[in-house]
This record gives C-alpha cells, sequence and structure tokens, in this order.
C-alpha cells in the first residue's frame, strides 16, 4: 500500500459547518479547478480491484459526501468527516479501521475522530490509540438506559465519575495516528466541577464547569505531533462522552459501534440532546450498519422498517446530510452437517434496503459481498469468521472494510463522470 498521503493544502478552505449549512458545496462550485485533476480522484479499475458489489444508490444520495471528497482533493475545505454507527462488528474497531486507513491514506490523515471515554465491555477499541479510565467510573449505554435525562453523547455512551477518576488518551509513536493538533472533550455538566489537564507532562489551565447543567465541549490545541493526555476530576462530578482526536485538515472516520446494539435502541436517547452533539459535530456521511441482534427478534416488519426509519431520522437531523445503510453480514446456521444462511437474516436485509431507499439513504448488502448464500461458512474455512458463525476474524474485518472501500471509489468515479457531463 502507498504511504500515508499528506492532507491537501488549504485553497478557499470551506469548513465543515459550512458544508452542513450548505456553503461548503456552493464555494466548491464557485472555485476555479484549474490544473490536472488530483491524484486521490484519480480513480482506475485496478483501484476498485476484483470486488462487484457496489452500493445501491439509484437517486444518487451519496452525492453530497461524494462532492465533499472531490472539495477536499481540490484544496477546497479543511476537513471532511464520516460517523458510523454499528454494533460488535464495529465496536472493536477493525472494519472502521480498514476504510480509516484506506480513506486517509487516498485523501488525507485528519486524525482520529471520536473516541469513547470508556466502554462497558473490554471488547471496544479504537486502532492507533491508547486511552485509559479508571475504574470509578459508572458506564451507561443507550442500550439499557439508566440516565434519567437520555443524554447519552454523541456515541451513546456516557461514564460519570466523582472527585479522583481520571482518564488517559496517548497516540501511537509512528505510523497511521501517530500525529494530532488537538484533542476535544464531549461532556455533560451535572453540577459544578473542576478538571485538572495535563500534556505530555505539562500541566495547563484546569477545566472549571460551571454550575449550569448541559452539554459541554472544550477543546485543546498543541503542535502537531505525538501527544499524551491525561484528565483527573479534583472536585465535583461530570459526565464524560469521549474524546476527539483531530489534525487540522484530512479525513475522519468515527468508528461508534457498540456491542450487543440494535439500532432501535436509539430511540431511548433524547432527540434534543442528539441534534446539539451533532450540531456541535456535522459531518458529511452517516453509516447505520446494525442487524445481526435483532435476527432472532419476534417482529413483524411493519414495526421493524417504522422503528429503523424513525433511528434514520433521530441520528441524521439534516435530511441534506449522505446517509448509507450496510446491511447485517451473513449468519450461519447448522442444517445436516452444513452450515446454511439463517433466513432471519435474509428478512432483515430486505427490510432495512427497502426503509433505506425510502429514506434518501444509499444500501450495500453485507452478504452479497461475502458471496451470498452460505457465505459465512466458508468464511469461517477461510480463516475469515469466527466458529461461532456471526463474526469476522480480524482478517474479515479487514476483508470486509476493503470491499466497503471499493464500493465508495466505484460510487465516486461515477459521480466524477455524472459531474463532468452536460446537462440534458
Amino acid at each position: 500500500p502507498a504511504p500515508p498521503r499528506p492532507a491537501p493544502p488549504p485553497a478557499a478552505v470551506a469548513s465543515v459547518k459550512d458544508a452542513a449549512k450548505g456553503k461548503g458545496d456552493a464555494k466548491a462550485k464557485s472555485a476555479q479547478r484549474s490544473g490536472p485533476q488530483p491524484l486521490a480522484l484519480h480513480i482506475t479499475e485496478a483501484s476498485i480491484g476484483a470486488h462487484t458489489v457496489f452500493f445501491d444508490d439509484p437517486e444518487h444520495a451519496l452525492d453530497p459526501f461524494y462532492s465533499a471528497l472531490a472539495a477536499l482533493a481540490w484544496g477546497e475545505r479543511d476537513k471532511v468527516r464520516i460517523r458510523h454507527y454499528g454494533d460488535s462488528h464495529i465496536a472493536n474497531d477493525g472494519t472502521t479501521h480498514a476504510l480509516r486507513v484506506l480513506l486517509q491514506r487516498r485523501f488525507g490523515e485528519g486524525g482520529h475522530g471520536f473516541v469513547l471515554a470508556k466502554a462497558r465491555t473490554r471488547w471496544y477499541k479504537h486502532k492507533g490509540i491508547k486511552h485509559v479510565a479508571s475504574d470509578g467510573f459508572t458506564v451507561r449505554n443507550f442500550l439499557g438506559g439508566g440516565v434519567p435525562d437520555g443524554a447519552f453523547g454523541y456515541g451513546g455512551v456516557a461514564a460519570s465519575g466523582g472527585k479522583g477518576q481520571s482518564l488517559r488518551v496517548e497516540t501511537v509513536k509512528e505510523g497511521m495516528g501517530a500525529s494530532i493538533s488537538s484533542l476535544e472533550l464531549f461532556y455533560r455538566a451535572i453540577g459544578p466541577a473542576r478538571i485538572a489537564v495535563t500534556a505530555d507532562g505539562k500541566r495547563l489551565d484546569d477545566l472549571v464547569i460551571p454550575s449550569a447543567k448541559g452539554d459541554g465541549f472544550n477543546r485543546w490545541t498543541l503542535p502537531e505531533g505525538p501527544h499524551r493526555f491525561r484528565l483527573r476530576i479534583r472536585q465535583g462530578k461530570v459526565r464524560l462522552f469521549g474524546m476527539v482526536a483531530e489534525r487540522d485538515r484530512g479525513l475522519v472516520y468515527d468508528s461508534l459501534g457498540v456491542v450487543g446494539a440494535r439500532a432501535s435502541r436509539w430511540l431511548n436517547v433524547r432527540a434534543v440532546h442528539l441534534h446539539e452533539q451533532f450540531q456541535h459535530r456535522p459531518t458529511d456521511l452517516v453509516v447505520f450498519n446494525y442487524g445481526g441482534n435483532s435476527r432472532n427478534d419476534k417482529t413483524k416488519k411493519e414495526r421493524y422498517t417504522d422503528r429503523f426509519a424513525k433511528v434514520i431520522q433521530r441520528l441524521r437531523p439534516n435530511p441534506k446530510e449522505a446517509c448509507l445503510v450496510i446491511g447485517p453480514s451473513d449468519h450461519g446456521v447448522r442444517k445436516r452437517g452444513k452450515i446454511l444462511s439463517d433466513p432471519k437474516t435474509m428478512r432483515l436485509i430486505e427490510w432495512q434496503r427497502e426503509t433505506a431507499l425510502a429514506n434518501d439513504c444509499a444500501f450495500l448488502d453485507a452478504r452479497a459481498v461475502m458471496g451470498g448464500d452460505g457465505a459465512m461458512g466458508r468464511w469461517v474455512a477461510q480463516g475469515l469468521g469466527w466458529h461461532d458463525h456471526a463474526h469476522f476474524t480480524p482478517k474479515g474485518m479487514a476483508t470486509m472494510g476493503t470491499a466497503i472501500y471499493a464500493a465508495f471509489l466505484q460510487g465516486l468515479r461515477d459521480y466524477l463522470v455524472r459531474d463532468k457531463a452536460p446537462p440534458p
């Protein structure tokens, strides 16, 4: 693979917030694009590889995202952000890490993105960055509730702690993810509190949280490079949602997986709170990647599709934001000595496809990517799936991530052709 590619230089830069308000595209289209096409937009058959399963996107729902990528490649904006929600396939940052690395090599390394302050299980990971929280935090996520005000944060997981509780964040020493220029804390005030902060061993000003309740955000900037932060609660109590580690320019991929998650549980989270989080951190694409935990639920199509549509609307309050639904992967069931595809999974795939297209989202059939009927049995035999016939091995996660990346490239290439075509 090619070495990490630096982010494109700024030129007529439009911010992500401007893009969310509709200004980014206008600036990109008004910019005078001259000279050779950026290398990031040079997509060949070799770039896409042997992949043949791409996005089902008849209404070109992903075009705003492709437009943002093109503007980033031309240096017309500084940042493109993606947030990817999912279950255990996403929680350990396997598939999303593969996507992050491939996209950042092509469009510029914008940093790690959002990382949970603390998860409820040891299976949660974010590759390329070390983060350790002390044991005294009380952790709640959007699956089971337990937070009366319904505020679980941008990633759906809230860690509440008092005096003495601490959080450490450190980048890797070299390679992808080694360099950041800022760290931003997402939190919720639940009373007056004070947090001591050190960066690279040097004491910074304390973060003082007033008695007023509500969501808060605090950003620290440092020269670009490897960094380590430590936050310790000195007084009071605070609810921490997570941190954002970024660079000034490039592509950012937020991996937001929770083990055991069902999409419908997002309806436990207060809509106003979520929308405030998204307004503070606007993104260009939201990805929904659920289904494996719902296949055994006794529910009718009408109820499932109605609730899934409500989740899309809650997590995507801005209908102009590009949207992608990735269907559940193949799940194997043993029958007469053979591993067959679980028919309940296939039912969910069709329900999600229908809901996605009805809500102006693109759809990707992950089961088709794997090879269709009996795919999980073959993936286990090839070392791509575990013997539970439900989850991917690290090799399988990388394979799925690479396939989704190829679908993005194919979609972007088609968009670039349409964008150059004369109007009818």
